[in-house]
């Protein structure tokens, strides 16, 4: 793997490689610093523009770590109850927004929940004697 890495570094522009300067190595820290969010980290590539408009639970780059899942069954509980809210004052486009989050909110349990079956099994997999 080392004589891979070594061959590829070889082959590209030598101030690819160099120390960045204080400026931008600042500028890589706050851009970083910006992606922690309520619910977990974005996870889009360094230097890219967010292309859902900071809608976070819609995104697909949202990480979302196991222990904040009790905070997205909140925001689910809310959304529905705004959603309830939202369809007797005949809100239809806000009703058509919480209805998106929802199957959002859904997704990201669904994934959480997948997430921390396989956590489950690699630790059983672990543990067992073979």
């Amino acid at each position: 793997m080392q004589a891979h890495l070594a061959r590829r570094r070889a082959s590209r522009p030598s101030e690819e490689y160099r120390d960045p300067s204080s400026a931008e190595w600042a500028k890589f820290e706050q851009h970083f610093g910006k992606r922690t969010m309520e619910l977990g980290h974005c996870r889009r590539p360094y230097s890219t523009p967010c292309i859902h408009e900071h809608a976070c639970l819609r995104c697909p780059m949202l990480e979302i770590p196991p222990e904040m899942k009790p905070r997205l069954v909140d925001i689910q509980i809310n959304a529905r109850s705004r959603l309830q809210t939202a369809q007797d004052q005949g809100w239809f486009g806000e009703v058509e927004a919480l209805e998106l989050n929802l199957v959002h909110i859904h997704d990201k349990l669904g994934q959480l929940e997948r997430s921390q079956a396989r956590r489950a099994d690699i630790t059983n997999e672990l543990l067992t004697p073979h």
